[in-house]
Parts: C-alpha cells; structure tokens; sequence
C-alpha cells in the first residue's frame, strides 16, 4: 500500500512540474519578450511591396534594444565592424550627424540570376541610414540603387535599369529572399559588434 501511495504522489509531482514548467516561463523568456525585437529577429523582409519589416508591417525601419550601451559606443562599433566590412574604393562611410551613419555599400553576389542560359552573379550597391541613441539602434530600409549582372552574355557586365521598380528587378522569391538574407546578415554582425561593447 505505501509502494503505491509513493508511486501516486511521484507521479503528480512530475505532472505539477511538468505544468509549471508551460506555464511559468523562464526568466531568459521574459527577459527576451520584454525587448522592442529579439537580437537574433530579422531586421527585413522583401516579398512582392518591396522591403518590410516582418516585426511590425507599419514601420519602414527595424529597431533593436542594447541595453546598457551608450549611443557613443554604438556608433564606434559601428564604424569598427562597417570598415572592416566595407574596405573597397566603392563604398563609404559617413557620419551625417552626431547620431546617424550613412553606408554606401556595394555588395557582390548577392543572388544568382540565370540569362540566355548563363549563371549571373548579381551585384548591388547600396545606401543604408542608421540611427542611434543610448542603448538603441535603428536601421532604415535600404536603397537599391544600382543591380549588376555579371558575366552577362556579350556584354560581361550589365547594369539594370534603375527606373523600373525594384520588385519587377527582383521578381522571384528566391531572389528576394536573398536580398533580405544578405541585409539581416549585415544587421546580425553590427548588432553583435554593439553587444561586444558591453562585454565584460
């Protein structure tokens, strides 16, 4: 009788504690939804409007938290990680302001397209405007201003025309969902260079 009154009371233990363990999340949980955006959320999407932000649909910029980090140390990560990026005569970094950087990338093989039965590598430049202030960081959506086909049948490099919208460019998912990858990605590495400011 006691074996099975122990066994009974085991098995509510381990259901309570099961149950707790849904309904009381762990404090790295709360910690995480108490923050405008995780630091590990994309910043971009880009499907069939154009850039979005997939966190909040009615903003035209993403916003990440860094807490205990001063706008001045921001803004040096920034420059650090953006230079060490961008080194080619094509790009530049500006500070238009005590607190927005102004990025004109220009990035290579972005996505792959495929003409007259050739492989394209896809390049393209870029203007990118970061806000800060303490302990946040924002990223407008980025210009397109110029995409190039590389290794374009008898032209070698071809340059798209600019004045058709950027979705029609851009027009398969795949594509698009490359040109969000490659901005989050940049976004993911200058949002870690900023948390690596407050390291200890």
């Amino acid at each position: 009788m006691k074996k099975f009154i122990s066994s009974i009371f085991f098995l509510f233990i381990c259901c309570f504690a099961s149950t707790a363990q849904r309904e009381f999340p762990t404090p790295m949980a709360v910690a995480g939804q108490s923050s405008s955006y995780s630091q590990s959320a994309d910043a971009f999407g880009f499907d069939g409007r154009g850039f979005y932000n997939p966190n909040d649909e009615s903003k035209d910029y993403s916003v990440f938290n860094m807490p205990d980090v001063s706008a001045s140390q921001i803004k040096s990560a920034l420059f650090t990680k953006l230079s060490s990026i961008f080194k080619s005569p094509k790009d530049a970094i500006t500070s238009i302001s005590d607190n927005i950087i102004q990025l004109e990338g220009y990035a290579e093989s972005v996505y792959i397209s495929r003409k007259e039965s050739a492989t394209c590598p896809v390049d393209i430049s870029f203007t990118l405007i970061i806000q800060i202030k303490d302990g946040r960081v924002r990223y407008n959506f980025p210009t397109i201003k110029q995409i190039y086909l590389r290794n374009f049948p008898y032209l070698g490099t071809a340059r798209l025309d600019m004045s058709k919208s950027l979705t029609t460019l851009i027009s398969t998912s795949q594509d698009r969902e490359s040109v969000a990858k490659y901005f989050n990605k940049l976004v993911t590495a200058l949002n870690s260079a900023i948390n690596a400011e407050n390291d200890w």
